[in-house]
């Protein structure tokens, strides 16, 4: 066995010598070897790899430093590096606190997306933390630093909201002209919301459609006072009256009416500066409904409800309807609710009614509560008949919604639809119920006829009260042609202002080519391409026509909105928080976090 003295574990790594720092001003940083002079690291502590990286590198230049000389140069380079790495320290601080913040907005912002409690913060924290402590657990205290508690995620949303608001201000310079959609509901505290949606064009026809206001009125809600709430919300917009293309409404008397309504002292206003009044629209999806009710046969709509509603109010008679309906293998298993408020739901529930009428019959005998209706030929053709008309009424209520529609494409599908009752009129005349589904059903289970006579009478009806209520789109015809496709309408029927740029535009080889082959939905990017310079009326209407809404169906879905907000759990939700997560909610912006991390003071969760 050999004597030789074995050389210790430590002795050439693993353990950082301090005699290394005075001879090759290297120290221990985090396990490695720092250099003080070019901050190079060593990872293995052996002093040979030290020893070269300072004879190849340094000795040169401080190789003549010895005793006092050398301990001060040392003490110099170590104040260097403790100051650098307490710099780097606070900055990586920061950064995690800037980090924490921003986390803090984007998680208030989702809330307020997703109509959530403002108090969902502190679940979401108790889940974020369980997931953390599960997974990277050494990051935990870093996690628990973020604020997410009720009255941090509140501020959260303000300040979320306000900056959409600077976003839209901003937008709104830029404005040529803007449309606006008004509509008034209540919420569940029975105060009434007036909602105006702005549609603004600026010059190189680029469109913005945002929420502009909630404005809540607390006491009346006539003309005068809606007149001054849409004053305030275009004050604070910055904008002015006279650059106003269209207004949008429902029906109501205070908002359409021509003397004290809301558009009557609008169009006063404007007549008193001898400006031309906006485009007033009754909102084409409201009207299109209404225009349902005048086929009447309430007869036929009265006996269903009562019928659904024996079925559907008691909880015991509808579990044993739907238990009889999976016994007998019906074609559905329950009936529909109507809903006067939600107009769809009439078609479907006539629908579900009439494919269930037998199955509903028998089961009604059963409890006692017989239709005779259901025995009557006569009855049973109206049934037939009336839900045949409203699918087809409801098919065109589809067509009229959904985002991204001019308003010549609705006005198209309502002509369409007037074409089609022409269409239905003549058939029927002819006893031919080929476009009715329903009554060619029953027709071929049944011996009887029917009045074909009543049922030209009730779309003659409907045809002409079509007719009669849009009316107020169908002044504006020609405009909207001309925007649709300013190459298919006659000079001659357009204003004389811009008559000749009409004829330049059509005669224009290459724009007819580049019109043609565009997708539909590029049609303000082809107007945008129109020279200023030769074009300058016929922009300014198209730019007009491109902010006008032909519906209220926006104001609709914010208000489906509002009911989920400010529910019977969430009553007491103020106005002004209503009025920010509606905004965050519907918005188009990107909220500007970094702007409102830097707004916003600093504080850990603790």
């Amino acid at each position: 066995m050999s004597d030789r003295k074995k050389r210790k574990y430590n002795d050439d790594y693993r353990i950082f010598n301090e005699k290394w720092s005075i001879s090759y001003f290297f120290i221990e940083i985090n396990r490695k070897a720092v250099c003080l002079v070019c901050r190079e690291t060593v990872s293995v502590f052996k002093e040979f790899n030290i020893k070269r990286h300072y004879e190849t590198k340094h000795e040169a230049k401080f190789g003549n430093l010895k005793g006092e000389l050398r301990v001060t140069k040392l003490e110099a380079f170590k104040k260097d590096i403790r100051t650098q790495n307490v710099s780097n320290l606070f900055k990586k601080q920061n950064s995690t606190k800037t980090n924490v913040v921003q986390a803090s907005y984007k998680v208030a912002n989702l809330i307020a997306s997703e109509t959530k409690p403002l108090s969902e913060g502190d679940f979401i924290k108790k889940c974020i933390l369980t997931v953390v402590e599960e997974i990277i657990p050494e990051k935990l205290e870093l996690f628990k630093e973020i604020g997410l508690s009720r009255n941090t995620i509140t501020r959260r949303v303000e300040n979320i909201g306000n900056n959409i608001l600077t976003q839209l201000q901003n937008k709104a310079r830029d404005f040529k002209y803007f449309s606006l959609a008004l509509d008034e509901s209540t919420d569940i505290t029975d105060t009434a919301q007036l909602l105006i949606i702005i549609r603004g064009i600026d010059i190189n026809f680029n469109v913005t459609e945002e929420l502009a206001s909630l404005k809540s009125m607390h006491n009346r809600t006539t003309g005068a006072d809606i007149f001054e709430k849409v004053d305030l919300c275009l004050q604070d917009l910055k904008l002015d009256w006279k650059n106003l293309s269209c207004i949008t409404t429902d029906g109501a008397p205070n908002m359409r009416g021509e003397n004290i309504g809301f558009v009557g002292r609008v169009n006063k206003l404007l007549k008193l500066k001898n400006i031309e009044p906006p485009i007033n629209i009754h909102c084409i999806i409201h009207q299109q409904a209404l225009c349902g009710k005048v086929i009447g046969l309430e007869h036929v709509m009265s006996v269903v409800t009562k019928a659904v509603n024996f079925i559907r109010s008691h909880g015991l008679t509808h579990r044993q309807f739907q238990s009889f309906l999976l016994e007998i293998e019906a074609e559905y298993n329950d009936v529909v609710y109507h809903n006067h408020v939600r107009w769809l739901s009439r078609g479907k529930v006539l629908k579900r009614f009439f494919d269930l009428r037998k199955e509903i019959e028998m089961f009604m005998i059963d409890k006692g509560k017989p239709i005779l209706e259901l025995k009557d030929d006569n009855w049973l053709w109206d049934l037939a008949f009336l839900t045949d008309v409203t699918t087809h009424l409801n098919i065109l209520n589809l067509k009229l919604q959904g985002p991204g529609k001019f308003i010549f494409d609705m006005y198209n599908s309502i002509k369409a639809f007037d074409a089609k009752l022409k269409l239905f009129i003549n058939q029927i005349e002819r006893s031919d119920f080929s476009h009715f589904e329903n009554c060619q059903i029953f027709k071929n289970n049944t011996k009887s006829l029917c009045s074909t006579n009543r049922f030209v009478c009730m779309l003659n009806k409907l045809q002409t009260d079509i007719s009669s209520r849009f009316s107020d789109v169908k002044l504006h015809e020609k405009s909207l042609r001309l925007f649709e496709n300013p190459f298919n309408i006659d000079e001659i029927d357009v204003d004389t202002s811009f008559q000749l740029e009409l004829i330049e535009l059509k005669t224009n080889s290459f724009y007819y080519d580049e019109f043609q082959t565009m997708k539909k939905n590029d049609i303000l990017k082809f107007y945008s391409t129109l020279s200023h310079e030769d074009f300058p009326a016929l922009r300014d209407i198209l730019m007009k026509m491109a902010t006008v809404f032909g519906w209220t169906y926006i104001c609709e879905q914010i208000f489906s909105r509002m009911k989920q907000t400010k529910s019977v759990h969430r009553s007491r939700l103020t106005d002004e928080h209503l009025h920010s997560i509606l905004r965050i909610g519907t918005t188009k912006f990107q909220p500007d976090f970094s702007l409102l991390v830097k707004e916003t003071q600093v504080q850990i969760s603790h």
